[in-house]
């Protein structure tokens, strides 16, 4: 390889390789919310954690418990429909430990259970649109 040529390479692998690092920057500040949207999105735990009296780790956490997955989906839901698209779906994950399928698939229940007119689920919806109501 003559000497234009490696210099021709290696300009091009320089460039490759600024590139790669921009893109790999980008992605990693998709993935984390602003502090502020943890905030708001934390509260939403914490207010449903306190309406469900499920505990926030639990929440969290990975027990399957039937009152413990719906609470897990109601702070789903909450987040969902009170930040709406100033977090995607892979950020309210992280916040809830579960993979953006899982936030998908909670929103629906419970759309699914607001279509059916689920007591329960209504009555803590409520009790959580209030609450936000006055917070705000």
């Amino acid at each position: 390889m003559t000497p234009e040529q490696e210099q021709a390479v290696e300009i091009l692998v320089n460039e490759y390789r600024k590139k790669l690092i921009e893109t790999i920057s980008k992605e990693n500040r998709m993935i984390k919310p602003s502090e502020l949207m943890n905030e708001v999105m934390e509260r939403i735990v914490e207010q449903v954690a306190k309406v469900t009296m499920i505990e926030v780790s639990q929440i969290k956490g990975r027990k399957r418990q039937h009152d413990i997955v719906r609470a897990r989906q109601l702070c789903i839901y909450m987040i969902y429909t009170k930040v709406g698209y100033s977090v995607t779906l892979e950020q309210i994950g992280l916040i809830m430990n579960k993979n953006h399928a899982t936030v998908i698939h909670s929103v629906r229940v419970i759309n699914d259970y607001i279509d059916t007119k689920n007591k329960y689920v209504m009555q803590i919806l409520d009790v959580l649109n209030d609450e936000s109501k006055i917070a705000a």
